[in-house]
C-alpha cells in the first residue's frame, strides 16, 4: 500500500497525506467534527494531524486530561479516520486533539498520533507476506550477498555487491533482513497462513538476538486478499545499550548460530497468549527489553535490573523447579502444627508461621541449584547472582573504581547466567558470547537431549571459537 517514494520519505520525516475527509468520532463511536485536513510528520517524525470543521451547534467543550495524578480516562480519548487523496482509509485511536475556533466560523482541530492503521483488499493468494521497516543504524550478522546493477539507456553500466542481508527460516516462514543506507527491512514469507501477530513475535525473537530494543515504524501485510499497513512516528533516537546480545557479531562464523537462535526462541514465544489486562509482549520479551533500557541507564540500574531478570525468569519459565518435596511439605505442616500448640506469645506465632510457611514455595536460588544438579547452568554463576542481589539488598553503592569493576564483572557473569537460563528452556545449543570473562570469547553451549527445559544440558567452557553452524545437530557431549 506505501510505494518506495513513501518509504523514503517516511524515513527522512517529511511524509504527508491530503486528506479530503476527515472524522473525529468520540469515546462512544458518535462523529463530533467532519471536514478536510492532514496528516504529516513534524517534528523529528512526530505523526500529527490538522482537521478543518465547521463549528457544530452544539456548543465545543474541551477535553480535559483528567484529575492530577491519575491515568486519563478511556472516555477523553477520541479516534481519527480520514480518506487520503489516493482514496485509503487510516485510522489512528486513543487521540487527545486540541482546538480553536478562527473567525471564519471554523473549528480547526490539531493533535500527536502515536500510530495509524489502513487496509485494502487485494488479489487472493496462498502466500502470506509481511516486511516491518526501521529507520536506524542497526547492525546484525549477515550471510548473504546483495548484488546492484545500475543501468543508462536499458544497458548495464555498473554492478555493485554488498554483504548487507541475511536470508534464514524460522516456523515455517522464509525470512530476509537487509540493511540499506537509510533503513533495515525484516521480509517475511509463507505458502500458508501465519498466527495472528507473527510478525510481532518475530520482531521481539529479533530483539532477543540483536540486543537492541526495535520500535518499529512500518509494517505491512499481505494475508487471505487484504493488504494491510501501519505506519508509527518515528522513535526518538535511543542511547547505545551496553547490553551485549546473546552471541557477539564479531566472528563471521557465528551468523547461523545467531539465526537458529532467533528460530528457537520464536518457536517458544509464538503460542504465547496473553490474559486479559496483560501486556502483549510475551513475558521474556518483556524482561529482554527492561534490560536494553536499563543498560542504557548506570552499571547500578544494570546490576539491579539483571538480579531481578533472573528471579522472573525462574518464576515463569521453571515453576515447576525447586518446589519441596511431598515428605518434606509433611514435615513443614507438623512444624506449623507445633507452632499453633506452643505456649508462644501470639504475634511471634504469627511470625514464625509465615517464615515457615514460606518454605512450602520454591526459592530462586532452590530452582537455579535444581539447574546446576541438572548441568544446565554452573555452580559458579549462581554465586555471582547471589553476589550481585546481595550487593543491592544491603543498598551498596559502587563509587570506587574498584568496586565499580567488580560490578561490572558481575553484570557480565549474570547476564551470562540469563542468557544460559533461556538457551536451556528453548534447548539451543551452539556458540554464545561469554560476558563473564576477559575479552568476552565466544563459547560453545551444549545439550544432550535439547528439549524446552526438561533437556540434559551442559555449559561447556571451553576456549575455542565457535564453529558449530546451522545444519549441525546438537551431538551429545559424552564428558
Amino acid at each position: 500500500m506505501l510505494g518506495p517514494e513513501e518509504i523514503d520519505a517516511i524515513s527522512r520525516g517529511v511524509w504527508e497525506l491530503d486528506c479530503p475527509e476527515m472524522t473525529l468520532t468520540d469515546f462512544s463511536g458518535s462523529p463530533v467534527h467532519r471536514g478536510p485536513g492532514w496528516v504529516r510528520q513534524i517534528d523529528k517524525g512526530q505523526l500529527a494531524f490538522k482537521l478543518f470543521a465547521a463549528v457544530v451547534p452544539r456548543e465545543i467543550v474541551l477535553k480535559s486530561g483528567g484529575a492530577v495524578g491519575q491515568l486519563v480516562p478511556d472516555s477523553a480519548y477520541d479516534e481519527l479516520r480520514a480518506v487520503d487523496s489516493v482514496g485509503r482509509m487510516w485510522k489512528a485511536q486513543r487521540l487527545l486533539p486540541g482546538q480553536y475556533r478562527t473567525e471564519s466560523e471554523t473549528v480547526i482541530l490539531t493533535g500527536d498520533i502515536w500510530r495509524m492503521q489502513a487496509s485494502s483488499e487485494a488479489c487472493p493468494s496462498d502466500r502470506s507476506t509481511f516486511d516491518m521497516w526501521w529507520f536506524v543504524d542497526l547492525d546484525f550478522p549477515s550471510n548473504t550477498v546483495t548484488h546492484v546493477q545500475t543501468s543508462r539507456s536499458g544497458r548495464p553500466v555498473h554492478e555493485s555487491a554488498s554483504r548487507n542481508a541475511a536470508r534464514f527460516s524460522a516456523c515455517g516462514v522464509d525470512f530476509e533482513l537487509v540493511k540499506t543506507d537509510r533503513s533495515v527491512r525484516l521480509r517475511g514469507e509463507s505458502n500458508g497462513g501465519m498466527r495472528p501477530n507473527f510478525e510481532t513475535r518475530a520482531a521481539e525473537a529479533l530483539l532477543f538476538v540483536l540486543g537492541r530494543s526495535l520500535p518499529c515504524t512500518v509494517l505491512e501485510k499481505h494475508e487471505a486478499g487484504t493488504r494491510w499497513v501501519e505506519v508509527s512516528s518515528l522513535p526518538r533516537t535511543p542511547l547505545e545499550p551496553r547490553l551485549g546480545a546473546p552471541i557477539g557479531f564479531r566472528d563471521p562464523r557465528v551468523a547461523d548460530d545467531v539465526w537458529r537462535l532467533f528460530g528457537l526462541y520464536l518457536a517458544h514465544i509464538l503460542p504465547y497468549k496473553p490474559a486479559e489486562g496483560e501486556g502483549w509482549l510475551h513475558p521474556l520479551s518483556e524482561r529482554i527489553e527492561l534490560l536494553i533500557e536499563a543498560s542504557c541507564a548506570s552499571v547500578d540500574v544494570e546490576g539491579l535490573v539483571l538480579g531481578v531478570a533472573v528471579e522472573d525468569v525462574l518464576r515463569t519459565e521453571f515453576k515447576e523447579l525447586g518446589t519441596p518435596s511431598p515428605e518434606m511439605q509433611t514435615e513443614i505442616d507438623r512444624a506449623m502444627t507445633l507452632i499453633a500448640d506452643s505456649d508462644l506469645r501470639p504475634e511471634l506465632k504469627k511470625r514464625i508461621r509465615s517464615a515457615v510457611g514460606n518454605m512450602k514455595s520454591a526459592r530462586a536460588e532452590d530452582r537455579l541449584r535444581s539447574l546446576v544438579d541438572a548441568g544446565a547452568i554452573m555452580l559458579e554463576q549462581v554465586e555471582s547472582w547471589r553476589n550481585l542481589r546481595n550487593f543491592f539488598a544491603h543498598s551498596h553503592r559502587f563509587n570506587e573504581r574498584k568496586d565499580s569493576q567488580e560490578l561490572l564483572d558481575l553484570c557480565g557473569k549474570v547476564l551470562v547466567l540469563f542468557y544460559h537460563l533461556i538457551f536451556w528452556r528453548i534447548g539451543y545449543c551452539g556458540s554464545y558470547t561469554d560476558y563473564g570473562s576477559e575479552g568476552y570469547p565466544t563459547r560453545q553451549y551444549r545439550a544432550t537431549s535439547a528439549s524446552s527445559g526438561g533437556g540434559d544440558c551442559s555449559p561447556r567452557m571451553d576456549e575455542a571459537e565457535a564453529t558449530v553452524t546451522a545444519d549441525e545437530s546438537c551431538e551429545a557431549d559424552d564428558e
